[in-house]
């Protein structure tokens, strides 16, 4: 009887520290980052590129990639510092969200869940793209 009392204690015991390590491991798996393509477009209203060309079809930006994860974001190739980041609804129709701050937008960001266009504002540079969470 004695034996199976210790075996008991022994199970339960690992099975404690077992669930005691598994919320470390929970945040350990939840380290996701997202890979976002953007698009870029001049944000000066002023800016045109009027040429009387009708014959003639523009070429479609590169797109960037840009990296998100719940610590950091990282725009390939982007040199200006983000000065807004906003969040809107999946048409571009409703402005969700709007941060001076990087980790308050991932912090929302983050709480969400569906599919959302994601949009970053530079002195000069207006740069969206769509992310699904």
């Amino acid at each position: 009887m004695n034996y199976m009392k210790r075996l008991f204690c022994s199970a339960l015991l690992l099975i404690l520290l077992n669930c005691i390590q598994f919320p470390v491991s929970v945040l350990a798996a939840d380290n996701t980052s997202y890979t976002v393509t953007m698009r870029k477009e001049p944000n000066n209203t002023t800016w045109t590129n009027e040429q009387e060309e009708p014959e003639r079809r523009r070429i479609p930006p590169k797109p960037i990639y840009c990296t998100i994860s719940p610590e950091e974001i990282s725009v390939a190739g982007l040199s200006e510092d983000i000065i807004t980041y906003e969040v809107w609804n999946e048409t571009s129709e409703i402005c969700l969200a709007s941060f001076n701050e990087e980790q308050e937008f991932l912090d929302f960001l983050f709480n969400q869940s569906g599919e959302f266009q994601i949009t970053f504002v530079t002195e000069n540079y207006c740069i969206s793209g769509y992310i699904s969470i």
